[in-house]
């Protein structure tokens, strides 16, 4: 087992594991001497993470017309019949872009606001995938909601994963 270092007095601090922290704040896990130590869990992100609750609020945050504006003024929309349209603000490390909600204090994928904002059902567990593949596009009619099975199945059958074992069959 793994010794903590930590100096009593209270607050909130590291004991030598990123989500081990000793804060009143958070439920009790663990008890060390008189001190109790508490895990610092941070919400879960994505499918399966209860995240409809906060999106929802997103949405209604979106619906003042200031704040749909910002949103909209991020996204190019080029010309075609069935051209992406491409956000041109943050992006996150994976690539997807991210638009700042103020009033929740957090970022949301802008492909998954795009779709609730058409009128798209995001149910918890479920993620918003892209038919023409462009991590950047947030046309509504590219996007639809799906498990991340069948995002998984897409990727295959469009021939965008190498299969890095040979000896396992999908």
């Amino acid at each position: 087992m793994r010794a903590y270092q930590y100096t009593p007095g209270g607050g909130s601090f590291n004991l030598g594991h990123p989500r081990l922290t000793t804060s009143p704040l958070q439920p009790a896990s663990y008890k060390k001497g008189s001190e109790q130590l508490f895990l610092n869990d941070k919400p879960r992100r994505g499918p399966g993470s209860g995240d409809s609750l906060a999106l929802a609020t997103a949405l209604a945050t979106l619906q003042d017309p200031k704040h749909l504006a910002r949103f909209w003024a991020k996204v190019v929309k080029l010309n075609g019949e069935n051209a992406c349209w491409i956000w041109t603000s943050a992006l996150n490390r994976q690539g997807y872009g991210q638009f700042w909600v103020g009033t929740l204090k957090r970022a949301f994928p802008a492909h998954r606001l795009a779709f609730a904002l058409a009128g798209g059902d995001v149910p918890d567990g479920f993620c918003v995938c892209h038919h023409c593949d462009n991590p950047i596009c947030v046309r509504p009619h590219h996007l639809f909601a799906g498990t991340t099975s069948d995002n998984q199945k897409d990727r295959v059958g469009k021939g965008r994963w190498r299969n890095p074992n040979p000896r396992v069959r999908l």
